[in-house]
C-alpha cells in the first residue's frame, strides 16, 4: 500500500465553544514530528464557511499547479451519514466534494488520501462511481459517531505512528487501539478495494430487469451528455445493451481504466495491476 505526499492540511471547522481538535493535533503532534521530515510541509486551515471551505480546494488546486504539492487532507469537522456540518452550520454534501477531490486526484495521478476525524466521516464511501474518476488514492474514517476525546486522543497516536514509518496499517491500528473503549472502529480503504466493491454490487444487478434498465438509462445519458452528439436515443440504448449484455468483462475494464486513469496516465497500470 502506497502513501506519497508532501504537505499535510489539517482542515477544522468546529464551534467556538468546542475544544480546536485540529489545531491542537497540528501544534502538538504533526509540525512536532515533522521536523524531521524536511522535505513534507504541513498547514492548519480553519474554515469558517461552505464559500470557505470551496476557496480553500481553489488555493490548494494552484498550489499543487505551482508547487508540485502532493496533498494529504484530514478533517476535524462534525459530519453526518451525508457529509461535514460546517462551524457556520452550513451543510457540505460529499457528492459536493466528490468532482473537487477528483479534479485534485487527477493532478497527482490518483495519490490523495484523506483522513476525516468526522461522525460518520466512513460515509464519503458513498460517494465512489465506478464509471467515474477515482477521487483519492484511500480514506480513513469511522462508520459511527465518535466524540471528541475519543477523537482527539486517537488521532494524536495516529500521527505520530504515521510519521514514524509511513505505515498506514501501523498507524490505524493504533488509531483504533489507542482507546482502550474503543468506542467506535477507524475503517482504511484504498481505492483499488473500493473499486472492487462497488463494481461488483454494480455488476450483481444484472439478473434484475429493473435495474438493468436503469443501468441502461444512466449510460445513454452520460452518452448523450458527454457526446453532444445528434445521434438518436434509440441508437445510445441499443449500444448501452449490447455493451451490458454482451462485453462485460471488457466494459468493466473500461471503467476500471477510466477509475484508476490508465488511460491518462499508463504508468498507473502498473500501480493499480
Amino acid at each position: 500500500m502506497e502513501i506519497t505526499f508532501n504537505k499535510i492540511y489539517v482542515i477544522e471547522s468546529l464551534p467556538d465553544n468546542e475544544p480546536k481538535t485540529g489545531t491542537n493535533l497540528h501544534n502538538d503532534i504533526i509540525r512536532r514530528k515533522l521536523w524531521k521530515h524536511n522535505n513534507i510541509q504541513s498547514d492548519i486551515v480553519i474554515i469558517n464557511s461552505k464559500a470557505e471551505f470551496f476557496d480553500f480546494f481553489e488555493s490548494v488546486k494552484n498550489e499543487m499547479t505551482q508547487n508540485q504539492i502532493i496533498p494529504y487532507f484530514h478533517f476535524e469537522i462534525h459530519g453526518n451519514p451525508n457529509g461535514f456540518n460546517l462551524k457556520s452550520s452550513e451543510q457540505v454534501n460529499w457528492t459536493e466534494l466528490h468532482h473537487r477531490l477528483i479534479e485534485l486526484n487527477l493532478l497527482v495521478k490518483n495519490r490523495i488520501w484523506l483522513s476525516l476525524a468526522t461522525c460518520f466521516g466512513a460515509y464519503i464511501y458513498y460517494i465512489i462511481r465506478p464509471w467515474d474518476r477515482c477521487p483519492f488514492y484511500g480514506f480513513i474514517g469511522p462508520w459511527d459517531t465518535i466524540n471528541i476525546i475519543d477523537l482527539q486522543a486517537s488521532y494524536e497516536k495516529y500521527f505520530d505512528t504515521l510519521f514514524d514509518n509511513f505505515d498506514l496499517k501501523a498507524a490505524v491500528e493504533q488509531l483504533n487501539l489507542d482507546n482502550p473503549r474503543k468506542p467506535v472502529d477507524y475503517k482504511l480503504y484504498t481505492s483499488k478495494e473500493v473499486f472492487d466493491r462497488v463494481y461488483n454490487n454494480y455488476d450483481k444487478n444484472f439478473e434484475d430487469k429493473q435495474k438493468f434498465e436503469s443501468r441502461v438509462q444512466e449510460i445513454v445519458d452520460e452518452a448523450v451528455r458527454q457526446n453532444n452528439s445528434p445521434l438518436s436515443m434509440d441508437y445510445f440504448k441499443v449500444t448501452a445493451e449490447k455493451l451490458l449484455t454482451e462485453t462485460r468483462d471488457k466494459y468493466k475494464m473500461h471503467y476500471r481504466g477510466r477509475f484508476f486513469m490508465t488511460d491518462l496516465f499508463p504508468e498507473n497500470e502498473e500501480r493499480f495491476r
